[in-house]
Parts: C-alpha cells; sequence; structure tokens
C-alpha cells in the first residue's frame, strides 16, 4: 500500500494531465456524463 502511494506522488502530475479509460488516468467529465445518461 505504501509503494502505491508512493508511485502515486511521483506520478500524480503526469496522470492527472492524461485523459482516457484506463484506470490509471481520470475520464473527462464528459464521458462520465454520458455513461450516467445511457444508464
Amino acid at each position: 500500500l505504501i509503494r502505491n502511494y508512493e508511485w502515486y506522488l511521483d506520478n500524480r502530475d503526469r496522470i492527472s494531465a492524461q485523459p482516457g479509460v484506463s484506470h490509471r488516468v481520470p475520464w473527462k467529465r464528459g464521458a462520465l456524463r454520458l455513461v450516467r445518461w445511457v444508464m
């Protein structure tokens, strides 16, 4: 758990700048809005 958190601290700027569909990068809000609309 600590190792994962340290990885996050080292990479959070890089991953927060990359929208996408992976579990490692945040989705664009428009994509989430579309999912809510479909459901």
